[in-house]
């Protein structure tokens, strides 16, 4: 199954959400039923790539645990000129991170 890019609008977004902000969002994601974030800190200009975990009222972020659906993602991403980053700059989250 292929990704379907749901949104590219680089916003910037409150400096509380996953704490540590600014954030900026580069990109929303869907495959199947998961959906994906990309964002960039905008102090290191670190790129993390996570999948979303919806819930009724809240979502949380989680490490994508396989290499290749990670690596799929990223060239998708890099493909749709939403991540202009270099391999070295891209950082991998941690749940909870």
């Amino acid at each position: 199954m292929d990704f379907k890019l749901i949104s590219d609008v680089r916003q910037q977004l409150p400096v509380n959400y996953f704490g540590g902000g600014p954030w900026i969002h580069l990109a929303t994601v869907v495959r199947g039923k998961k959906e994906y974030v990309a964002f960039r800190h905008a102090t290191t200009n670190q790129v993390y790539i996570e999948e979303v975990e919806r819930n009724r009222a809240t979502f949380n972020l989680l490490k994508i645990e396989e290499d290749a659906e990670w690596a799929d993602l990223y060239k998708f991403l890099l493909e749709k000129g939403c991540l202009l980053a270099n391999p070295e700059e891209i950082k991998l989250g941690k749940p909870n991170e």
